[in-house]
C-alpha cells in the first residue's frame, strides 16, 4: 500500500474507533494488517498544529519586542534576545528527557527561528558584519549541528532551506561555495535514519542547484561564455536528473527504504512531467528552440544535438541517461529504460523537427503518460495525458478535424493500456 494511502487509512481506523463501527481490536488487527502505525496519525496531526503554534509565538514575541526595540537599553536587549533563546532551547532538552519527542522537536524547530533571529539582532545592536551571507551561515551551521544531535528531519530540513539560501546568496558574492556539500551530505545521513518526504524534495533541489550552479559558474561565467545557450542545456540536464532519481528509487527498494523510494521516486516524477508540461506549452516562446527555420543554419553557435552534447551540461546529460538507462534494465523497469531512450534521441528529434517542439513534447508527454500507467501511477499518468489534451486542444482552437483526430488518438492510448492492464491482472 502506497504511503499516502496508509496515511489515510490510519486516520480512517481513527475515527471508526472513536464512533464505535469497529473495536479496537479490529483496529489493531486492520493496521497490522498493513503495517500502520495508528498512534503515528494523531502524533502527526498534533506535531503540525503544535508548529504552526509556536511559530505565531515566536511572530509574537519578536513583533512585541521589535516595537520597543530601539527605546531599550543595549543591555536589556541582549539578555532578552539570550533569555529567549536559551529558555526555548532548554525547555527543548527537558522535553527530550522526559520522553515527550513531539513536544522536544517542535520546541527545537522554535529555538532555530529563534537562534537567526538572535544572530540578527546581536549584529543589530553591535553593527556587525556587512557581509549578509556570513549571517545565514552562521544561522545554518547551528540549525545543522542542532538537526545533527537530535537527528529529527525537520530540524536538519531547516538547515539545510538556510544552506541552500546562504549557497545562492554567497553565489552571487563569489561563485560556488563548496562547503555546502557539507549540509548536503549531512542531511542525506539523517534521511537515511528518518525518512521525510519533505526533506528528500529539498535535498533533491539542493543536489541541482549545486551542480547547475558549479557548471554554470565554472564553465559560463569565468569563461564569459555566453548564459542563454546554458539554459537550453540545464534544461535537458533536468529532465535526465529527475529520470535518475525514479531510477535511483529502485536501489532503495532493494535496500528495504521503500518509504524513501517512494519519495524520490514522486518527486523525480511531479518535476520531470511538470518540465515536460512547461514545454508543451511555453518551450516555442522561449529561446530554446534553434532558430533554424529563419535561415540561421551559418550560425556558428546554433543551439543543436551536436553542439549540446559537447557541452559540460551535455556530457552529464548523457551520463544521466546511462545510470538511468542501466538501473532500469538491471531492475527490468522496462518502462522507465523506454523514457530513458527517447529522453537520449530527444535533443536529436528536436533538431530534426525544428519549429514544432511542443507538438514533440506532447507527444512526449504522452508515452510518459502511458508509462506511468503501466508502472501503476495512474494519477500521475491520467493527469499529464489531460494536460496534454488541454494544451493541444487551446493551440488548435478553430482546427477541429485536428482537435478531433488528436483526442481519438489519445482515447485508443489509453483504451490499450486498459486492456494490456487487465491482460496482466488475469494472468
Amino acid at each position: 500500500m502506497m504511503i499516502f494511502h496508509k496515511n489515510f487509512l490510519a486516520d480512517e481506523l481513527a475515527k471508526w474507533r472513536e464512533e464505535g463501527l469497529i473495536s479496537d481490536e479490529a483496529a489493531r488487527k486492520i493496521a497490522a494488517r498493513y503495517d500502520i502505525d495508528l498512534s503515528g496519525a494523531n502524533e502527526r496531526r498534533s506535531f503540525i498544529l503544535k508548529l504552526v503554534a509556536y511559530l505565531f509565538l515566536a511572530l509574537s514575541l519578536f513583533t512585541l519586542v521589535g516595537a520597543n526595540w530601539e527605546e531599550l537599553p543595549r543591555a536589556v536587549r541582549l539578555i532578552i534576545v539570550l533569555g529567549i533563546l536559551a529558555a526555548v532551547n532548554f525547555s527543548g532538552v527537558l522535553a527530550q528527557k522526559n520522553g515527550k519527542e513531539t513536544q522536544a522537536t517542535t520546541l527545537f524547530f522554535l529555538g532555530n527561528f529563534c537562534y537567526g533571529a538572535a544572530i540578527v539582532l546581536v549584529a543589530q545592536i553591535y553593527h556587525l558584519g556587512e557581509h549578509m551571507p556570513s549571517g545565514v551561515l552562521l544561522w545554518a551551521v547551528g540549525a545543522l549541528a542542532l538537526g545533527l544531535a537530535t537527528r529529527k528531519s525537520i530540524i536538519t530540513l531547516q538547515a539545510l532551506v538556510l544552506g541552500l539560501v546562504w549557497f545562492l546568496m554567497e553565489f552571487e558574492f563569489s561563485g560556488v561555495s563548496h562547503g555546502f556539500l557539507l549540509f548536503i551530505v549531512a542531511c542525506a545521513a539523517v534521511l537515511w535514519r528518518d525518512d521525510s518526504r519533505l526533506l528528500t524534495g529539498a535535498l533533491f533541489a539542493s543536489v541541482f542547484a549545486y551542480i547547475v550552479s558549479f557548471v554554470l559558474y565554472e564553465r559560463y561565467f569565468l569563461a564569459d561564455l555566453r548564459v542563454d545557450d546554458a539554459f537550453y542545456g540545464v534544461h535537458f540536464f533536468a529532465l535526465s536528473y529527475c529520470l535518475l532519481a525514479v531510477c535511483a528509487s529502485f536501489l532503495f527498494e532493494r535496500a528495504g527504504k521503500f518509504e524513501l523510494a517512494f519519495y524520490l521516486k514522486t518527486v523525480g516524477i511531479v518535476c520531470g512531467a511538470g518540465i515536460l508540461c512547461f514545454d508543451m506549452s511555453l518551450y516555442e516562446d522561449l529561446h530554446f528552440s534553434r532558430p533554424w527555420p529563419y535561415g540561421a543554419q551559418n550560425y556558428e553557435n546554433v543551439l543543436n544535438g551536436v553542439t549540446f552534447l559537447k557541452s559540460v551540461f551535455g556530457a552529464l546529460f548523457m551520463a544521466f541517461c546511462a545510470a538511468s538507462l542501466g538501473l532500469a534494465f538491471y531492475f527490468k523497469k522496462y518502462a522507465a529504460a523506454i523514457v530513458g531512450a527517447l529522453l537520449v534521441a530527444l535533443p536529436f528529434i528536436l533538431d530534426a523537427f525544428a519549429g514544432y517542439e511542443e507538438g514533440v513534447f506532447s507527444l512526449i508527454g504522452v508515452c510518459v503518460a502511458v508509462a506511468l500507467i503501466k508502472q501503476n501511477n495512474m494519477k500521475f499518468g491520467i493527469a499529464l495525458i489531460f494536460w496534454v489534451a488541454f494544451v493541444r486542444y487551446v493551440d488548435l482552437v478553430g482546427d477541429y478535424v485536428s482537435a478531433s483526430a488528436l483526442f481519438l488518438v489519445f482515447a485508443l492510448v489509453v483504451l490499450g493500456v486498459s486492456k494490456i492492464s487487465k491482460k496482466r491482472s488475469a494472468r
